[in-house]
């Protein structure tokens, strides 16, 4: 969750939604590292490539072009501003030709255009939501599961199974609850949680 996480989902679903922030801000290895660029070993020319890296994050108008597309076909200004951008006429958000839904992860999102249904505070109200987080305990650690992986693969299947019919609430919870957590042990989720409590107690003890 962020600020405007909900303004931005409108955009692609084509319906108005609130959001409800129940927890406070916190900062997890997931969090730090889930949007980051790379270049890969293979790459034949990695000084350009991070030239690339660069400008996505320096360079306001390579970074919306990339993320918003081509102005007067993909979105318009509105009104004569240079920030505030809409759909062009005759366009919602299920014909709209250009819609990669990645501005939160190429480059840098406080040079981000902002859609005319976005609060215009958006990015200072960000600045401070990033200020109040919390840092987790466990912020640098990663757990390394191959001595788990076959259980890993058995939670993932009983996953599949189960959690489509209760997240959407589908099935009564107080019936299918159960039968979830039954199907997690069966499937070795306490040896899972074992060896990731042991390998984060190792991790903690060195910090």
């Amino acid at each position: 969750m962020k600020p405007g996480k909900d303004k931005e989902e409108e955009g692609y679903v084509g319906f108005p939604l609130t959001q409800i922030e129940m927890t406070q801000p916190t900062i997890t290895t997931g969090d730090a590292s889930g949007a980051m660029l790379a270049i890969s070993r293979s790459s034949e020319q990695p000084e350009k490539a991070m030239q690339v890296i660069n400008l996505l994050h320096s360079d306001k108008e390579i970074n919306n072009l990339l993320n918003f597309g081509i102005e007067g076909t993909h979105y318009v200004k509105k009104d004569g501003q240079d920030n505030i951008i809409a759909l062009p006429d005759g366009v919602d958000a299920n014909s709209r030709t250009y819609n990669p839904g990645a501005q939160w992860q190429l480059g840098n999102q406080f040079l981000n255009f902002l859609w005319d249904n976005e609060d215009p505070q958006k990015w200072e109200k960000f600045k401070e939501f990033n200020a109040k987080g919390v840092k987790s305990p466990a912020l640098g650690f990663t757990f390394n599961s191959q001595s788990v992986k076959n259980e890993i693969a058995a939670v993932n299947n009983v996953n599949k199974q189960f959690k489509p019919g209760m997240t959407s609430g589908a099935v009564d919870p107080n019936e299918m609850i159960p039968k979830y957590l039954e199907k997690l042990k069966a499937a070795g989720i306490d040896k899972i949680i074992a060896a990731k409590q042991e390998q984060l107690d190792a991790f903690l003890s060195k910090q």
